[in-house]
């Protein structure tokens, strides 16, 4: 599925007073690796979460003084010594847009049960903004402190909402 097809059917399940003011974006740089260099996502314009091929990547590298990636004799990063060893770099919320991509794709065919219960932070992230989510229900899904960003970002976004905030009944007037 192309990306601007990915992006419209994903943004058609969240709540209509969130829509307005979250954006997703990708790109690619010719020249480059095969794959998708960034993918981030956007809160009124501002960036709030960004998945990036190179960040991933080099985790844990050690950089020299000009700024660039200190590299041993075969050509590898060598590892910051005053940096924990990273086995994943998602533990640092470092993640590749491919990761972000995969996600988005998976949530279209999921239950919102299913969603707010996933391992995958982008699942649960989204499934709080989603349309489908009883507001009634949204409090209790408050993220622990030690949440991902992402899912964070999500709760703070659909709480901060319009007239319609999660965990208040919307009534018609008589």
């Amino acid at each position: 599925m192309q990306w601007s097809a990915l992006k419209t059917r994903v943004k058609s399940f969240i709540a209509s007073d969130v829509r307005k003011r979250i954006d997703f974006h990708v790109t690619s740089y010719r020249r480059s690796h095969d794959e998708a260099e960034k993918a981030w996502l956007t809160i009124d314009g501002k960036i709030v979460f960004v998945a990036s091929w190179y960040r991933h990547q080099w985790a844990g590298a050690l950089y020299t003084g000009k700024g660039t990636m200190a590299r041993d004799g075969r050509n590898y990063p060598i590892h910051d010594a005053a940096l924990p060893d990273i086995e994943e770099p998602e533990e640092l919320e470092l993640h590749r847009p491919q990761q972000f991509g995969d996600a988005l794709r998976r949530y279209l065919n999921l239950k919102l049960q299913e969603a707010i219960t996933d391992p995958d932070p982008f699942i649960r992230g989204l499934s709080l903004i989603d349309r489908r989510m009883d507001l009634a229900r949204f409090p209790s899904l408050k993220p622990k402190a030690n949440e991902h960003g992402f899912v964070k970002a999500m709760y703070q976004l659909r709480q901060d909402c319009g007239s319609k905030r999660p965990g208040a009944r919307n009534r018609k007037a008589k």
